[in-house]
């Protein structure tokens, strides 16, 4: 809060200058000795607030000055309209840029200069420039130099510490008389409560032109007032948002390239009510631009509708001319790439793909340079604005200093309506989710044909430690690039490599090769699908290679460090053998060991009958021989045609299910042996052993300490490193991205009642010896430990409070959405738990970036470990409960759209960052 000092005004109550004799000191004035303090020039960096009157036309304006070492501002307001003249002091071009937000707003970037004071004949008192009051004082000052005035005698107002002194200048010439006067505040005054300022300080100022001064008719008469003094806040040259000013020379901007990027996109359409929030991932060297998220239409406008509701993941793929779309993990579609949207440039022969900042923001804006804005977080960003006449909407772009796209905002002119924002959060290229490999792709690009195609190759001198150096992803680039290098041309997604542990301790590589697709790609450069051969022919050049030793795999270990892998042609092998048997399971044993009992069975029956029956033995034997032969026969038939996996195959592994043991009444009473309470339950908390009687309160009254908060203490859920780290293991949770509530309790591996007081996660320290992932988690309380742990290898902490409400919301979204409830903003912490939120030791969400990086480095130096950069992938709102949905928005399930409020009043209690306080 700025502080402001209020001069109130030593003037008496004036109307019109014809009724009142305010010139009648001219005519017989005292002699002019003094002249006017250059003290009385504003400072370098002022703000100043009065009014403008012109009392000759009976009009009067407010009028605001400020001015720092980078503009000059002069609003002046008159009933509804409001007219700003900003000046940039920077440029080298002194020229005005003129703002009416009256109506519609207009703006004017190339604009007169304003002009306070009419008449010619003030201009050798005050001198050309009317442009501003400082510009005036300062003419002033100077004429008082050669042309002097007198003060009032026995004529000093004292109103609030402020001593008025009155100083006045007649001047007559040949055509005409002015008079001047000056009112300020003494030397003797109070000192002024902002710094910069000191006495005297100009409180009024009026110029008069008079036939006569013994009359009080004037010609020309106008007046200005000061009643208030304070500092620049440094965002009065702002231009309102939605007003594109005209007259300005518009550049093409030249931003930042984006060669390897990856970014989270969130758009608001306010006139939709919806959001949309999408990854983007652009690699310029692999030419390939990948987009996920539930819809399309703002990042892949105009064509982005074409896609089905259920598609949530795109790849097109400029190096060999493909699209493919996913759903649900699963593919959707492979088909030649095709033009349309805002990443593909159609040059009428082939298709080529367009730079990231094209995709962000239209090529063919022109963009106008208004001013530099800085944001909550305090980052300076310098803003562009392009009127787009197609749309008839004015954009607004904030860049970074870097000139990297942040956001963007889209407004209508004239009413200054916004209708759309576009914010963009960057990710590191290799944390990002979409930054997967062409292998994970291989299915998409099958086209049903499934041959056996796929070899085991043993890799000479090479163990699963050598594999782990070098990684999966690695291996199959590298047996890509070998096959394309040494043997033939081939396209990535066909090629798939595996792995297997030899019986020695080696390894071996299993070589999948997908057979040619038919679907032939779209017309890009630098591919040939015609060259593309089968996969026997393939196969066989592959086999030969080897054999000659003529194909050497080239891998790059996560250190950097080339390595040459040599396959053993001799023991490669087809896998599996083409004998058209693969083996038997559970259910297909269990009907064999069926028939196996009935054939038993009937052996012994036969063994019964031959001891009685001797003499039918020959006859007998020879009958069992054949029935043991068909039955044997159909079990094998059953058995074979029997399907390779069923239901009831699945076991639970030994020892998963334990039952306990059975909890009677009398078990609760161990120790009662005897007396009036043998039977009875064990007493609560807080009583005394043997004296059930007389609790620990009645006979201590004044002891808080033994569970006094029992009935009020929270709880928090245990979370240790080592149960974090299994639950990334086993792909519960990904590590790539924010770790909160709701994704620790989609595990369904715990369960938070908020109705109980139970209030969230405490992430504990075992396992922080041999945590490796750098995840960005918030929980709500973290031994020191453990945060040192998960920002040793990179990762990020932050301890947040969740109130009743929002944690019940946080803990099942999907019952939350169901009921249609509104998305709540999460409440300030009770007071027991603000100094704990609050300190940068506990890393508190509360707490300054500045600080917690502080403490951040102290926790590596006491602990002795380097720190390596931070993982930062998202950040969420003081109030804000999920990712990517704003406080106050409500979720359909059914139509997958985020609806946004429309009420203003809604939307200005959602919008605010400060949450109702709950003392709880």
């Amino acid at each position: 809060m700025q502080t402001q000092l209020v001069v109130l005004l030593a003037l008496l109550g004036l109307t019109a200058a014809q009724k009142l004799p305010l010139f009648d000191m001219c005519s017989n004035p005292l002699e002019a000795t003094k002249e006017l303090s250059e003290k009385l020039a504003l400072p370098a960096n002022y703000k100043v607030s009065g009014s403008l009157s012109d009392w000759y036309t009976q009009q009067t304006w407010l009028m605001q000055e400020s001015a720092t070492s980078e503009f000059r501002v002069l609003q002046r307001q008159q009933k509804d309209t409001t007219e700003t003249w900003i000046l940039d002091l920077k440029s080298a071009v002194k020229e005005f840029t003129y703002v009416n937000t009256s109506t519609v707003g207009s703006c004017n970037g190339n604009a007169q200069a304003p002009v306070l004071f009419n008449g010619t004949s003030f201009k050798d008192i005050i001198g050309e420039d009317t442009s501003s009051v400082k510009a005036i004082i300062d003419g002033l000052i100077t004429y008082s130099t050669k042309t002097k005035g007198f003060l009032m005698p026995n004529k000093v107002d004292v109103v609030g510490g402020i001593n008025v002194n009155t100083w006045i200048s007649c001047i007559k010439t040949n055509n005409t008389n002015i008079y001047v006067e000056v009112r300020y505040a003494g030397d003797d005054s109070l000192t002024p409560a902002v710094s910069g300022f000191s006495n005297p300080l100009l409180l009024s100022l009026r110029l008069a032109e008079v036939v006569s001064f013994n009359t009080t008719l004037s010609k020309n008469h106008w007046s200005i007032e000061l009643d208030r003094y304070e500092n620049p806040t440094g965002n009065e040259g702002l231009i309102p948002h939605g007003v594109y000013c005209e007259k300005k020379n518009p550049i093409t901007l030249q931003l930042r390239p984006l060669e390897e990027y990856a970014a989270t996109l969130s758009f608001v359409d306010y006139r939709q009510n919806s959001t949309e929030v999408v990854d983007v991932l652009y690699s310029k060297s692999r030419q390939v631009f990948i987009i996920a998220g539930n819809s399309f239409t703002h990042i892949l406008t105009p064509d982005g509708n074409r896609f089905t509701n259920l598609t949530d993941y795109v790849l097109h793929d400029f190096k060999y001319g493909y699209e493919v779309t996913m759903s649900r993990e699963a593919c959707e579609s492979f088909q030649a790439l095709q033009g349309g949207t805002n990443d593909v440039i159609n040059n009428s022969t082939y298709l080529s793909m367009a730079p990231m900042v094209h995709i962000l923001v239209n090529r063919n804006w022109q963009w106008v340079h208004h001013q530099n804005d800085t944001d909550m977080a305090g980052n300076q960003h310098i803003t562009y604005r392009s009127f787009d006449v197609k749309s008839n909407t004015v954009s607004e772009l904030h860049v970074t200093t870097d000139l990297e796209i942040h956001s963007m905002n889209t407004y209508l002119p004239g009413t200054r309506q916004l209708i759309k924002t576009m914010t963009v959060t960057p990710i590191p290229m290799e944390l990002s989710r979409l930054n997967i490999k062409s292998a994970q792709l291989s299915d998409c690009y099958d086209s049903e044909h499934y041959p056996n195609n796929t070899w085991i190759v043993p890799i000479k001198d090479k163990t699963l430690t050598d594999l782990g150096k070098v990684g999966l992803n690695r291996l199959n680039e590298a047996v890509v690039n070998s096959i394309t290098k040494n043997v033939h041309a081939v396209i990535p997604y066909r090629v798939v490599v595996f792995y297997v542990e030899n019986q020695d301790s080696g390894i071996s590589m299993i070589l999948r090769l997908a057979e040619k697709t038919t679907v032939k790609p779209g017309n890009v450069t630098g591919y040939n699908y015609t060259a593309e051969l089968p996969t026997v022919e393939l196969f066989k050049m592959i086999s030969n290679s080897m054999k000659s030793e003529k194909m050497p795999i080239e891998v790059e270990t996560i250190g950097g460090v080339k390595e040459e892998w040599v396959a053993d042609a001799k023991s490669m092998k087809m896998f599996p053998d083409d004998n058209g048997f693969v083996g038997y399971t559970g259910g297909a044993m269990f009907v064999l060991a069926i028939f196996c009992l009935l054939i038993g069975v009937s052996i012994g029956a036969v063994g019964l009958f031959v001891v009685t029956r001797r003499q039918r033995i020959s006859t007998l034997a020879y009958q069992m021989s054949q029935a043991i032969r068909s039955a044997k026969e159909r079990a094998l038939q059953i058995v074979e045609k029997a399907s390779r996996i069923r239901i009831q195959d699945a076991r639970d592994n030994i020892g998963a299910r334990t039952t306990g043991r059975q909890l009677k009444k009398g078990h609760n009473q161990m120790g009662h042996t005897q007396g009036a309470l043998e039977r009875a339950a064990k007493p609560p908390l807080g009583w005394i052993w043997g004296d059930f009687f007389r609790p620990w309160q009645r006979m201590y009254p004044g002891e808080k300490l033994f569970n006094a908060d029992i009935n009020s203490r929270r709880e928090y859920i245990p979370l240790s490193l080592v149960e974090l780290a299994r639950l990334i293991d086993l792909g519960w949770i990904n590590p790539h991205q924010p770790i909160d509530v709701s994704t620790l309790c989609a595990t369904q591996k715990f369960r938070i009642n908020p109705k109980i007081r139970q209030c969230g996660f405490d992430l504990t320290d075992e396992g922080a010896d041999s945590f490796p992932y750098p995840v960005d988690i918030e929980v709500q309380y973290a031994t020191q430990s453990a945060i040192a742990a998960v920002e040793k290898v990179g990762g990020r902490v932050r301890t947040a409070y969740y109130d009743m409400e929002s944690l019940e919301a946080a803990v099942n979204p999907k019952a939350w959405f169901e009921k249609g409830r509104v998305v709540p903003k999460r409440k300030t912490p009770p007071p027991s738990l603000m100094e704990y939120y609050m300190d940068a030791k506990n890393r508190g969400y509360l707490c300054e970036e500045a600080e917690i990086l502080k403490e951040r480095q102290l926790s590596a130096d006491v602990r002795g470990y380097s720190l390596p950069a931070e993982v930062k992938l998202s950040d969420k709102a003081v109030d804000q409960v999920f990712h990517g949905i704003p406080s106050g928005s409500v979720v359909s399930l059914a139509d997958k759209k985020v609806f946004a409020p429309t009420n203003d009043l809604h939307r200005e209690y959602y919008k605010n960052q400060r949450s109702d306080k709950l003392y709880s």
